[in-house]
């Protein structure tokens, strides 16, 4: 969790993770045995927080799903030690939502009777930040507009596709709104698949740039052993909350600078994401991958689901929009129905 609290697997390692761990810690105590807790552990739980966004969804990033929020026993076991008012009211409401919602990701969980057993009290909470940023081998920013369920939601990262269980995913973001997701990380594929974790990693379409919320440049792949690309600059308070990714390491061959920069509206949830890229080796390729129907007319995308409608609209002079599909090359992975590739081509 160094060395401010984001775990490089992705949410879906974080609890599988730290529950174990929590579970040892917990059990030595028991016993009589003095086993410290590093106080990392607290920044942990307060990682996975912002992580969640307000429709209960994760921000998925590396080999994960993004599984429906629901209350685990880390989580409850990190409230409930530190005593952590913020922490312990985020995982009583989690857990008020997932009984509301008929229970959903509960029964399935094989440690929820330790969630049980470990859920912190109820007690009075200050207000959470709407913004976090991480360090970490896979750097962060996580903007909100607020902790509703209708509010909106940036996660954007920098990071490194050489990480453990790590996707050429740098610089890729989710966006939620109106209570749904409209750009998705397609999610990690089936693991049986032939050298899945071997020399076929790179081959596989949702484990490369081209099937995340990224940059293509020249027609490449990202950098797979690319050194943790940071963040440079950030403003998590005032508005707007802002991030600056430096991922030029993540394109070498490509490019000789590549820095991503968002900028997100507190009271809106309007995003802005701008790329400079320097010495491009041929055309770049800027994809958003979404469940909506998407309209092009002329310099924007509307994206259009039940819940209501987003816009995407390019601000350089040059550039043209087009929607593709999500299929990768092989019938043995997952086809990705229903998605499809909001994309500009500079």
């Amino acid at each position: 969790y160094q060395p401010d609290g984001m775990y490089p697997e992705g949410p879906g390692y974080w609890h599988y993770g730290t529950n174990f761990h929590v579970m040892l810690l917990a059990a030595c105590r028991t016993l009589g045995r003095d086993v410290p807790d590093d106080p990392i552990l607290r920044k942990a739980g307060e990682s996975i927080m912002h992580l969640s966004s307000p429709a209960g969804l994760c921000f998925n990033f590396a080999d994960g799903n993004a599984g429906h929020s629901t209350p685990t026993a880390a989580q409850c076991w990190l409230a409930a030690r530190y005593k952590d008012s913020a922490q312990a009211a985020y995982v009583r409401g989690v857990f008020s939502g997932a009984l509301k919602d008929g229970g959903k990701g509960i029964a399935g969980d094989r440690h929820f009777p330790l969630a049980l057993l470990w859920l912190p009290e109820a007690q009075a909470a200050p207000r959470l930040p709407n913004a976090a940023v991480y360090q970490g081998e896979q750097s962060m920013a996580l903007f909100r507009s607020g902790w509703d369920a209708k509010a909106a939601w940036l996660a954007i990262k920098g990071g490194t596709a050489a990480a453990s269980h790590g996707h050429m995913d740098v610089g890729s973001f989710c966006y939620d709104a109106h209570g749904t997701r409209w750009i998705h990380d397609l999610g990690s594929e089936n693991y049986n698949l032939p050298a899945y974790f071997g020399n076929k990693r790179w081959t596989y379409f949702r484990l490369q740039n081209r099937s995340h919320n990224t940059l293509e440049i020249g027609g490449k792949l990202q950098n797979a052993k690319a050194k943790p690309c940071p963040i440079v600059s950030s403003a998590v308070t005032g508005n707007p909350l802002a991030a600056r990714f430096d991922l030029t390491d993540a394109y070498a061959g490509s490019a000789s600078k590549v820095i991503r920069s968002a900028r997100f509206d507190s009271a809106t949830g309007t995003t802005r994401i701008e790329d400079e890229i320097t010495a491009p080796s041929g055309d770049v390729v800027w994809r958003a991958f979404t469940d909506a129907e998407a309209e092009i007319k002329g310099d924007t995308v509307t994206l259009t689901k039940k819940q209501g409608q987003i816009t995407l609209r390019r601000v350089t002079p040059e550039g043209t929009w087009s929607v593709t599909e999500a299929k990768p090359p092989t019938a043995e992975e997952n086809q990705n129905k229903g998605f499809h590739a909001v994309v500009l081509t500079v």
